[in-house]
């Protein structure tokens, strides 16, 4: 009965193990994604400063294309 036991929790083990390898797979990638989003939000945010400074209409100042 006890070595039905350890097999069991050593089964456990595996498969925690290799959800967490899984995981921190997926966290990986999302930290990758989320620096290459911020890089866009940032040069999105300077784009839209130097257009705010340079006295152009803004997005909200012009009307839709079919007005």
């Amino acid at each position: 009965m006890a070595e039905h036991r350890i097999t069991q929790l050593e089964e456990t083990l595996a498969h925690l193990t290799r959800e967490m390898e899984d995981m921190s797979s997926v966290i990986q990638a999302q930290e990758k994604e989320i620096k290459h989003l911020r890089t866009h939000v940032d040069l999105l945010l300077t784009q839209a400063a130097a257009s705010d400074q340079s006295g152009s209409a803004t997005f909200a100042d012009t009307p839709p294309p079919h007005y």
